[in-house]
């Protein structure tokens, strides 16, 4: 992920059960530092509603190893409010579902992306 000029690794869990995106506070906040685009957004998950902040993250790329294998841009994220905690970056529906076609191949411990 990238932002300005800040940039970091970090694993994410691809959800097709999640309709949005979200990065931690921590690191949207205290290493990215995004600034708010959009504050006290509601989001429901998970049984209970908490509030969300909307920020936008320059690029991120998908890597498995060393090899980009998908390059996002300009890609707008939830950042739950703190005491709010997600423990890592969820990648939802309204990213990198909208670009790819994404199979999971459980037993095998894979996920394929096709070019939408």
């Amino acid at each position: 992920m990238r932002s300005g000029d800040e940039a970091m690794s970090t694993v994410a869990l691809i959800d097709s059960g999640a309709t949005a995106s979200f990065i931690p506070y921590e690191i949207a906040v205290d290493i990215l530092g995004l600034k708010s685009v959009k504050d006290d957004v509601p989001v429901t998950g998970a049984g209970s509603t908490f509030p969300n902040m909307l920020m936008n993250v320059d690029e991120m790329t998908i890597k498995k190893g060393v090899n980009g294998i998908c390059l996002l841009e300009d890609v707008l994220v939830h950042v739950p409010k703190p005491p709010a905690e997600i423990p890592y970056c969820v990648l939802g529906r309204d990213t990198i579902f909208k670009l790819y076609e994404i199979t999971f191949r459980e037993n095998e411990g894979k996920f394929l992306l096709r070019r939408a």
